[in-house]
């Protein structure tokens, strides 16, 4: 994937701001999605990212960039604990 500069500063903005919370449980509780228990880790960082970036952009590239930064910082702390 080759961003612009316009990219990676969305890409690393969604990256640090879906890292933040301590565990993919606690930021399930903040999204209102309790059900997330019953997904595989990586199943889980995408539903709860597409959660939290839902509203945020509307330019198609810039969701797919948020989202992915966002399912990558979400899955870094959960692998990095």
């Amino acid at each position: 994937m080759n961003l612009t500069n316009h990219h990676k500063a969305i890409w690393m903005s969604e990256w640090v701001a879906c890292w933040r919370p301590p565990t993919m449980q606690q930021l399930a509780r903040e999204l209102n999605m309790p059900h997330v228990k019953l997904f595989t880790p990586q199943q889980a960082a995408l539903v709860l990212s597409k959660r939290a970036m839902r509203f945020l952009y509307e330019d198609p590239a810039e969701i797919r960039t948020a989202l992915d930064g966002c399912r990558n910082g979400i899955l870094w702390r959960f692998y990095h604990e």
